[in-house]
């Protein structure tokens, strides 16, 4: 009798926890910036720009805030386009409006900065931001052919290293094939991060994009992708690997191998996903919002 029922527990014992993320409509992206973008990026050349929410001044930011928390939403992602330094142009007037969204409001607001000067990070970290998105590049000449920017794989460690320092949930990116689907330094991204290991790490994928310098491009091949996956799991096995919404889509199978290969979360995944790994036994759970938002999610359920 007692056999049976350790028999029946074994026999519904989850694989593993998987988290589905989906942003869209309850975690909207604003910029604020509107479209302006000094570094026109040759991956991106501020196209994704036109698809957020213009909030160019603090009070704007507010209002538009209000309005998403009104139509039922979870939080923002608050991004714009960069300086030639590679910092989003944000404002101290975005910092004071933060500062009044965490305030007045029950929205989760995940910055995404470029290489934002301390001074700045220091009063997002005070305004109470909820997590911060970095880009981590391991590669000098990606940074320079693809951000032009003459800095090198330290300084975006350096800005990781910061928002630690300070405190705060900084979920760092990696995107396989950013070099127009060339090798960018994505495995030394993720030795890089051995120095200080994160809660979460997000891999995406190079997209072509229109109008843009790499438009010609193709994207990485799957297994590029699933072999960092694979390296990152290997390198970091206390980190939280994640699938984020930025790749390639003609890849059928990709977010289930990447399961398959550690990840333990999928942004905007594709229709039967949920279904497929319910079947083979994972514990399928929904979010709302960001992956970003993976180290907060027992706050979210």
């Amino acid at each position: 009798m007692g056999e049976g029922r350790v028999h029946e527990d074994e026999a519904v014992k989850p694989v593993g926890e998987v988290h589905l993320y989906r942003p869209t409509p309850r975690f909207p992206q604003i910029s604020v910036t509107g479209e302006v973008c000094h570094l026109k990026c040759s991956h991106c050349a501020g196209r994704y720009l036109k698809g957020m929410r213009p909030a160019l001044t603090g009070d704007k930011l507010k209002r538009v805030a209000l309005e998403i928390e009104r139509a039922g939403g979870l939080g923002i992602l608050l991004s714009g386009g960069s300086s030639p330094s590679g910092e989003v142009m944000f404002k101290e007037d975005h910092v004071r409006a933060v500062k009044w969204i965490k305030d007045n409001t029950s929205l989760l607001v995940n910055l995404h900065p470029g290489l934002m000067r301390e001074s700045l990070a220091e009063g997002f970290y005070s305004a109470g931001v909820d997590v911060v998105s970095l880009d981590i590049v391991g590669s000098e000449e990606a940074i320079k052919e693809v951000f032009h920017l003459h800095r090198t794989p330290r300084d975006f460690l350096f800005s990781y290293m910061m928002w630690k320092e300070l405190g705060v949930e900084v979920v760092p990116h990696i995107t396989v094939g950013l070099m127009c689907s060339r090798p960018s330094g994505e495995r030394e991204a993720v030795e890089m991060l051995k120095e200080a290991p994160p809660q979460a790490l997000v891999f995406l994928g190079f997209i072509p994009t229109p109008s843009t310098p790499y438009a010609g491009c193709f994207p990485p091949p799957e297994e590029n992708i699933l072999g960092i996956i694979r390296y990152a799991a290997e390198t970091l096995p206390g980190t939280s690997l994640l699938l984020g919404c930025m790749r390639p889509r003609q890849y059928r199978e990709l977010e289930l191998k990447a399961v398959e290969a550690g990840c333990r979360g999928v942004a905007t995944p594709s229709p039967g996903l949920k279904r497929t790994l319910r079947e083979r036994g994972y514990d399928v759970r929904e979010v709302m919002g960001c992956c970003a938002l993976h180290p907060l999610r027992e706050r979210l359920f």
